[in-house]
This record gives C-alpha cells, structure tokens and sequence, in this order.
C-alpha cells in the first residue's frame, strides 16, 4: 500500500521472505485415535410375537417381544432404496409449562447424531462411503429417526438409530447452533 509510515519490501527482501518460509519443515501431525466401529457389541436380536397380514392395502403388522409395534410395506417405486422410520411417543404435546421447548433441545441429539463415546465427526467418518442416512428430530407428539438408503447399507444406518435410542449426546457446538438460531427468530 501507497501510505505514509508503511514499509513496502523490495522484491529481493520479499523473495528473501518467502525462501524462508518454504524451508520450514512441518512437524508430525499429532495421531489421534479414530474410532473402528460403531458398536463394540451388536445387541441380541429381538423376536416376533405376532404378525398380522392386511390382505386391502397389503401392509404386514405386528409386535416384537419387546413390546415394539411395526408396520411393514414392500414398495418398488425407486430401485435399491429401503425406507424405516422410527417413532417413540413424546414431544411437544407433552411437554409442561415448567419444561417448554425441551422436545426441540432433545431433538438435536436426533439430528446430529453423536453419543458419549463416538463425536458427531466419528459418526460421520464411519458412516463415509456408506449409501444410508440416519437423521430424527421432535415433532409434535414422537421423536422420530428416519433411516433411508440402500438396502445393503441399511444395518449401518439401524446401528446408528440403536445408539440414538440409548445412548444420544448433545454436542456443545450443535446446541450452541441451536441457541444462536434461537435468538435469531
């Protein structure tokens, strides 16, 4: 800059600069541990008690001996794609007025899935390369996780609902995103 008081290098100074600061040599990066694996135990599978054919719509229903209702429709309208979606009762209609807003606090541990043992960004660098998605969120009376993608990654994408069913974290940064959105509206 053409100013008073600033020193403008000649070019030789400037190369002089710029040697040096191609000679540095970096250090090594700092390891770190990266998480292998999702789950170090894939939990025992669960069992049907009861299934139940709708001949109209042809729809499957039925309950798990853990008391989980499941509805099931087979559709090929999009090829190698496969669809669950996951409702737990909750939310907003529940909600007091002593704990307003709690249901959309909770449901950023559904939309940016991180747990007390794998971050966000674990998550994330296990899930690259897989063709399956694994999001939720609070509505007005579920919380809900949708999991879609290919049928061959989909074990993936339930692993990832498993540990949001039992073990979700709510990241600092990702409530901090939601607190600044907030103060925003």
């Amino acid at each position: 800059p053409q100013k008073d008081g600033v020193e403008v290098p000649t070019e030789a100074e400037f190369a002089k600069l710029g040697r040096a600061a191609l000679s540095v040599t970096p250090g090594a990066d700092s390891q770190t541990n990266s998480a292998t694996e999702l789950l170090s135990k894939v939990p025992a599978a669960g069992k049907f008690a009861e299934i139940a054919q709708h001949q109209a719509s042809d729809t499957y229903g039925g309950w798990l001996e853990n008391g989980v209702r499941f509805n099931y429709r087979f559709m090929d309208y999009k090829k190698n794609s496969a669809t669950v979606n996951i409702s737990v009762a909750g939310a907003t209609l529940h909600e007091t007025k002593a704990n307003r807003g709690i249901s959309e606090v909770a449901g950023i541990a559904l939309g940016k899935p991180a747990t007390s043992t794998l971050t966000s960004t674990d998550i994330r660098d296990l899930m690259n390369g897989k063709q399956v998605d694994t999001r939720g969120g609070a509505g007005v009376d579920t919380f809900s996780i949708n999991i879609s993608g290919n049928p061959d990654d989909l074990e993936d994408g339930f692993k990832v609902a498993y540990l949001l069913l039992t073990d979700a974290k709510i990241e600092q940064a990702a409530f901090d995103q939601w607190k600044t959105r907030q103060l925003q509206v």
